[in-house]
């Protein structure tokens, strides 16, 4: 596909696929950034697109694709907030440490998958091209912190004495 088309096929559609992000997402940021990353995603990989005629409809299913991995990542993202502002969090800043000192432990490219993962919402595909190695390797390496910092918590004087203390208050 020549840039003369493409940058014409962009100017075309950006409103109508950023209407259609905004319906999925309700929020405008959200909408301009899924636009984005959705024409660069389609930009990246047109030639793999056998028919022109299906340009439209195939960047369209790209927006989908990325509106639903945003809502799925708000989803996720929403559920350690929620679990990280229980009360007894709150109250004890300790975990929260603890959980910083464990991922500063980490190997340096964990602890890179980690966050871009999990801290930033980055897809497997684009830690991945940002990182310089394969998605396999992401995901190898973000089990890996997993499991590690799963193993240090449950060693964690701070998980201990947080579970004695609400154990206490719920006797």
């Amino acid at each position: 596909m020549e840039e003369k088309h493409w940058s014409d096929f962009v100017e075309n559609y950006y409103q109508p696929i950023y209407g259609y992000c905004y319906q999925f997402l309700g929020s405008h940021a959200e909408a301009e950034d899924a636009v984005q990353q959705a024409f660069l995603k389609a930009y990246k990989k047109r030639s793999k697109l056998r028919n022109q005629t299906q340009l439209k409809s195939w960047v369209y299913s790209i927006a989908r694709n990325v509106c639903i991995d945003r809502l799925r990542w708000w989803k996720r993202t929403r559920l350690v907030v929620a679990q990280l502002e229980t009360p007894e969090i709150n109250e004890n800043n300790e975990l929260v440490m603890t959980i910083k000192k464990l991922l500063a432990r980490l190997p340096a490219r964990q602890r890179e998958v980690f966050i871009l993962r999990h801290w930033h919402g980055f897809s497997t595909e684009e830690a991945a091209e940002l990182l310089g190695i394969s998605t396999g390797s992401v995901k190898s390496h973000l089990k890996r912190a997993i499991d590690k910092l799963k193993k240090e918590l449950k060693t964690s004087e701070v998980v201990d004495s947080m579970t004695t203390k609400v154990e206490a208050e719920s006797s």
